[in-house]
């Protein structure tokens, strides 16, 4: 036991020295702290405007935790896939003579102390802004915290170092809490389109006593809700059965049969999980355990010298895919478009959007691609092959040419969206096609900023990928507020809405190109990126 402590505690020390270390690291550090407590303040006008208007609203954050991660966590236990062990692990740790539940108490502590720390700070939120609640949120956070490690310790080795549960039993318990949490979405989605969205419906939906019953994460809700909302059979019963649980799975789990059978499958995780995180930084799409991809037959015909290679072989790779060009991103912008249809035949959505429906598609576009559209496409690929930098070509055509397909499926995906929506909220055909274009241009900073940040940055800040994601999403966030505020002012001025799209579109542009300059040199010297 007293090796994992020192391996442990050697692990975090040394990656914290290395990155400080590094001027730029500790830069970040300073200026992380210093943002958090300047939009501190803030958060309670934006909760606000979502309808969180106290105490007993900001807790359904919690709650919705406790259900959509918690539940998939203790999924991914049962299937040896929710504890990260490198090769590091694989190759000594398991070799060591240390008994295998406790290899599994302290891989499995790493993740406890991530979710504990994110709890804790939601919790300092909940007391700084709703000070007369300071009580609740102390009390809440200890005894939850306190119970949960014992009952997350547990379910580590009684799911995860399981030997005697048969596999097919666990694959039916699986599918029964995903078709829980599923039927529990369809039936707040229910509720929304009968009564209409409104925190508070969230709060009474959620204070089902069926809810409160689903085993372990439901009955921590009760705990939650008793504190916060009262007393009710529900919460009583929901608490007493959280506290035994608490009790008896650390008994169940002393007395579990764990011998290391979880060894070889651990292994084979690990192996996953290095590829996976080698293809991330190549800019595939990296999921840990999936199934190999499969490719279609493909051919193209090469047009053009130098540069143009790399846009035909990206094209080439597209065309083996099943889906082309046609990504997750192209189905949740389709899904919008039907779903804005739909809506359109609302009178009083109608009614209520009447004022700003020129703009609603390219909000939705805008903040998808803002704050979820971080990805480094096939660009980081390109890096990764030597004879983009034998190519006989300018810095510049190579950048292009690199990124080039991306603007492509940044307009299809958008025109899914703006051409079904669009006709629903009655857009002319020319906004349509500004609407097209603001998803090109706000993708085209997406893709330039992050391709900036991870080529110029990253190097400097070093292993801490948190700091370069918060540096990539500011950077972004101020050409989404600069292109905005042009937007605004245009239509302001001219009294014109295409006026607006295209200040919108010219300003990201403008982004876009200053970051696409600076993130060339990428292309130049093959010591940029490692």
């Amino acid at each position: 036991m007293n090796s994992l402590f020192y391996l442990h505690k050697r692990i975090l020390i040394n990656g914290f020295k290395r990155s400080m270390r590094k001027p730029a690291f500790v830069l970040m550090l300073i200026a992380t702290i210093a943002y958090f407590a300047l939009i501190l303040s803030g958060y309670k006008g934006l909760f606000q405007k979502i309808g969180i208007t106290d105490a007993s609203e900001y807790i359904v954050l919690f709650m919705l935790l406790q259900l959509y991660l918690g539940v998939p966590g203790l999924i991914q236990y049962f299937k040896r896939k929710g504890l990260i062990f490198r090769k590091a692990d694989v190759q000594f740790v398991f070799q060591s003579p240390i008994h295998p539940k406790l290899i599994l108490l302290f891989s499995g502590l790493r993740s406890v102390v991530i979710s504990s720390i994110f709890f804790i700070v939601l919790c300092v939120f909940g007391c700084i802004l709703y000070p007369s609640y300071t009580l609740q949120f102390v009390m809440y956070a200890s005894i939850y915290l306190t119970f949960d490690f014992f009952i997350e310790m547990s379910l580590v080795i009684l799911c995860y170092g399981n030997e005697t549960i048969p596999n097919h039993l666990i694959r039916f318990v699986s599918y029964i809490l995903y078709v829980l949490l599923g039927a529990l979405a369809i039936g707040f989605l229910l509720v929304v389109l009968d009564q209409g969205f409104h925190i508070s419906i969230l709060v009474k939906y959620l204070q089902s006593p069926f809810i409160k019953l689903f085993p372990l994460f439901g009955w921590s809700i009760g705990l939650l809700q008793w504190i916060f909302y009262g007393y009710h059979w529900s919460n009583v019963v929901g608490t007493v059965l959280f506290i035994i649980s608490a009790l008896i799975l650390p008994l169940l789990a002393y007395k579990s049969k764990c011998e290391g059978a979880y060894f070889e499958e651990a292994e084979q995780f690990s192996d996953e999980y290095e590829q996976a995180i080698e293809k991330a930084k190549s800019g595939d799409v990296a999921i840990v355990g999936a199934k190999p991809k499969k490719y279609m037959k493909a051919s193209i015909k090469y047009k053009g010298y130098y540069a143009k290679a790399i846009f035909y072989r990206q094209l080439l790779e597209y065309k083996k895919n099943r889906f082309f060009i046609f990504s997750v991103r192209s189905f949740l912008f389709l899904l919008g478009g039907i779903i804005l249809y739909f809506l359109s035949h609302d009178i009083r959505f109608m009614r209520d959007i009447m004022h700003v429906r020129l703009f609603v598609i390219p909000i939705i576009v805008t903040y998808f691609i803002t704050f979820f559209g971080i990805v480094r496409s096939k660009w980081m690929k390109e890096l990764q092959n030597y004879y983009t930098f034998l190519l006989p070509d300018s810095k510049i055509h190579k950048t292009w040419n690199a990124t080039k397909i991306e603007h492509i499926k940044a307009f299809v995906d958008t025109m899914l969206i703006a051409i079904i929506g669009g006709a629903a909220l009655d857009l002319s055909p020319l906004q349509i096609l500004l609407t097209g274009l603001v998803g090109v241009s706000v993708n085209a900073s997406r893709i330039y900023i992050n391709m900036m940040v991870q080529t110029i940055i990253s190097p400097a800040i070093g292993d801490f990928k948190v700091f370069v994601q918060f540096i990539d999403m500011f950077l972004m966030l101020i050409s989404t507020a600069a292109s905005v505020f042009v937007a605004v002012v245009s239509m302001i001025f001219f009294n014109n809405p295409e006026a607006a799209f295209l200040g919108l579109i010219i300003t990201s542009c403008i982004m876009a190109i200053i970051a696409f300059f600076l993130s060339s040199f990428a292309f130049e010297k093959m010591e940029v990126v490692e």
